[in-house]
């Protein structure tokens, strides 16, 4: 297919992105900017100036602060939990992680509503069994509970693949330099995972590099027939000339 048809292809969908989303957010964006037929800064004055939008930043601000760190302290031991089990197990688990992270949304807010709603099936059988007394999903608890539901396996995805980093080699180094496990993870492990934790874009690391089997293996290079060859050729030819220098030893 030539690039000519693949963008043909692609027109529709432009298309559809330019009038459904980049279209509306520049009309939205602009009409913010007037105020009485005029380009004035006063709807944005009447934003900031208003209790209840300023009221609704800072709880947006704590929600996001505190269901982050629920995501990463959960997140974090499993996807180390994750890390130490057989390539299978992780397979497995990173399917079901990736499913619960992606269901978000729409229906995300329609099942916690059915589930632990005012006359949800969960929420009437907890307060029917007395386990609890009320509960209220529209509450900053229930915003939380929402929202560390998608951001615990989202962690895990995120931090799962950083965790190559962390190679038996350093463990085994901090060990032997007389680190105990809380100095590893401070001054190592840590830093290491810091992009990731800070849902940065993740960084490369020495010991993180693509030829590396799962449990810190390293693939071992071996050369063409051809190079084999000829680097035993070279050997010789030096090795011939008792004056010269002594033939190299193979390459493990």
């Amino acid at each position: 297919m030539t690039r000519r048809a693949v963008a043909l292809w692609a027109v529709p969908f432009i298309l559809a992105v330019l009038g459904f989303e980049v279209l509306p957010a520049l009309s939205v964006l602009s009409g913010s900017f007037v105020r009485g037929g005029e380009w004035s800064l006063g709807n944005y004055g009447a934003l900031l100036g208003s209790r209840f939008y300023r009221g609704a930043f800072a709880t947006s601000i704590q929600v996001s602060l505190l269901t982050s760190g629920i995501g990463l302290g959960i997140g974090l031991p499993l996807a180390l939990a994750l890390h130490r089990r057989t390539p299978p197990v992780q397979r497995r688990f990173l399917t079901l992680f990736n499913v619960a992270s992606n269901f978000v949304g729409v229906p995300l807010a329609l099942a916690f509503t059915i589930l632990a709603g005012v006359n949800g099936v969960v929420t009437l059988l907890l307060v029917r069994s007395g386990l609890v007394q009320d509960f209220n999903i529209y509450s900053l608890q229930g915003l939380m509970l929402v929202y560390a539901y998608f951001q615990v396996p989202f962690a895990v995805l995120v931090l799962f693949p950083s965790l190559g980093a962390l190679t038996p080699d350093l463990h085994e180094q901090a060990r032997l330099m007389g680190a105990s496990r809380l100095t590893f993870w401070l001054r190592i492990g840590l830093p290491v995972l810091a992009p990731s934790l800070c849902a940065d874009r993740r960084r490369r690391q020495p010991g993180n590099d693509p030829h590396r089997r799962a449990g810190g293996r390293r693939r071992v290079h071996r050369p063409e027939p051809g190079q084999r060859a000829g680097g035993a050729a070279g050997a010789g030819a030096a090795g011939a000339d008792p004056g010269g220098p002594a033939p190299a030893a193979p390459a493990p």
